[in-house]
């Protein structure tokens, strides 16, 4: 359950090639991990997949344009602690991916 709240929480905050602001919502029961790999005794990389819906600051959802829910894959790195670990450059380790500063919940 760790690992998808912290997959949720940064596909909530991505950042598109142009800058502007997008996201995915992800159904929570579609949500799987599919491998696994340890990078060292502190870090490992999940991959995953689930369905989504992709939300943009650009997109308007009305009668005539409904979400549609698509299959996402991607991975994240997490330290021990199931924490976000941060690549030389500060972000994320999240790919495909880009996701704002994504802050850890207290």
């Amino acid at each position: 359950m760790k690992i998808f709240q912290q997959v949720r929480r940064c596909l909530m905050s991505l950042v598109s090639g142009s800058g502007h602001l997008a996201g995915y919502s992800m159904l929570p029961d579609t949500f799987e991990i599919t491998e696994v790999e340890e990078l060292n005794k502190e870090r490992k990389k999940y991959y995953f997949s689930a369905n989504a819906y992709r939300e943009s600051e650009f997109t308007v959802y009305d009668e005539h344009h409904q979400p549609g829910a698509e299959c996402i894959s991607g991975s994240i790195v997490l330290d021990k602690d199931l924490k976000l670990v941060r690549d030389d450059k500060g972000r994320v380790m999240l790919e495909p991916w880009i996701c704002l500063d994504t802050k850890e919940p207290d």
